[in-house]
């Protein structure tokens, strides 16, 4: 069943002096979160000069090149950045934070914006988050308060709440978080996650046209695999996803949508590992860097389930009544609706819920399940509240005590 439409509720505020927003995006899917708020920003020409800075994987061939996806989005891309990209080893990620902090401070310092906009815990974002702090531009951040214990992301997420000013948080849990770690509950909203604007306003592609771009049938049973490294475990996850694609190859009636792994250290293993299972299993398996977030909320219309340890199967995927499983420690902590089910021993558990998915077992626990992130409105809350706090007089932060 797909999301019901739910329209913008935008407000204008009158003149005033026009503030430069410097959005920065790292990667395919920070972009998909951030679209909804970036096409108002865009078409509010009265209020903003919106500045996008697009860095990371948007750049990589070897990653789909997805600054491509913001071309077509009609959004201007005001600057690129080429960072070095540090995926396969602890060291290279040192090297490649290092040269991110230098190159996108230059860009932001050449920009000059009056505040820049964070979304998320990437280490390219928290790379951004110190430029901008050591340049003096205050800081917008989005997504904070959220746990992840089984990746560094989860540290990096923290650190840019402490250099971050005001904060749009996706939970009350999460705003309460921001809170405790001595931000001013006056910085604080609590605005839900932006990205499921896109699921409940974007137009979605027909079942035809979709079965056309990955070559598969969708009338027979079809699941999505997302799955990144585990930053924080010995093996980055190899061992676990290993057992995911032993258990997919078992199920010979299924055919499996794969997009690659993101850059962080592990991750070129798991990808080589994907890529010999999708050679393996080409007829059933389409393989691919990016589909994009037209074509990825479309296909969650069709799949009878997502398997792998992504944050979209925390927050966007519930929104399409079908269940997430959720390998593993990589998204541990955070919060998750009924339609999730964590999963921590592969080859024990997954055939079952597999099994049950399929068979569509459990759906209408899935339909009566509430989105813990929201109904789809953060982005015009986000952008008027943005509106509100930019306007006065800005004042240096001061540690709130409980």
């Amino acid at each position: 069943m797909s999301p019901q439409q739910c329209n913008y509720e935008y407000k204008y505020l009158g003149d005033w002096t026009i503030k430069k927003l410097a959005f920065i995006t790292s990667t395919r899917a920070d972009f998909g979160l951030l679209e909804p708020i970036l096409q108002l920003v865009n078409a509010d020409i009265k209020n903003f000069e919106l500045q996008l800075i697009a860095t990371g994987t948007h750049l990589s061939e070897d990653h789909g090149y997805t600054i491509n996806e913001i071309h077509e989005s009609g959004i201007e891309v005001t600057a690129e950045v080429n960072i070095k990209l540090g995926g396969h080893s602890p060291l290279l990620q040192v090297q490649s934070l290092a040269s991110s902090t230098e190159a996108i401070g230059t860009t932001i310092n050449q920009l000059d914006p009056d505040f820049v906009v964070l979304l998320g815990d990437r280490y390219e974002i928290f790379a951004s988050a110190q430029a901008a702090l050591l340049l003096g531009i205050p800081i917008i951040h989005i997504h904070g308060g959220e746990i992840t214990e089984g990746a560094m992301d989860d540290t990096f997420r923290h650190c840019i709440t402490k250099m971050a000013t005001y904060h749009f948080a996706s939970t009350d849990k999460h705003a309460k978080r921001i809170i405790q770690m001595g931000e001013d509950p006056n910085s604080v909203f609590v605005s839900g996650a932006p990205g499921l604007d896109r699921v409940y306003n974007q137009v979605k592609i027909a079942k035809d046209k979709i079965e056309e771009l990955i070559g598969l049938d969708l009338s027979k049973p079809t699941v999505l695999l997302t799955y990144h490294p585990v930053t924080l475990s010995k093996d980055f996850g190899l061992s676990e996803f290993i057992d995911v694609l032993e258990v997919l190859e078992s199920f010979s009636d299924i055919q499996i949508v794969a997009t690659y792994p993101n850059i962080d250290t592990g991750g070129d293993q798991l990808l080589v590992n994907l890529k010999k299972f999708s050679s393996k299993l080409e007829e059933r398996v389409f393989l691919t860097a990016s589909l994009g977030h037209v074509l990825y909320l479309s296909l969650l219309q069709f799949v009878k389930c997502v398997i792998g340890n992504s944050s979209s199967g925390l927050i966007e995927v519930p929104s399409f009544e079908i269940p997430t499983f959720n390998i593993g420690d990589r998204q541990k902590g955070r919060t998750s609706g009924e339609t999730v089910v964590n999963i921590t021993n592969v080859k024990k558990e997954l055939p079952n819920f597999l099994k049950d998915a399929i068979s569509e077992k459990n759906k209408l626990k899935y339909i009566k399940a509430i989105n813990p992130y929201g109904n789809g409105k953060a982005a015009p809350y986000i952008v008027d509240k943005i509106k509100e706090f930019v306007s006065g007089k800005f004042q240096r932060k001061s540690f709130y005590d409980l």
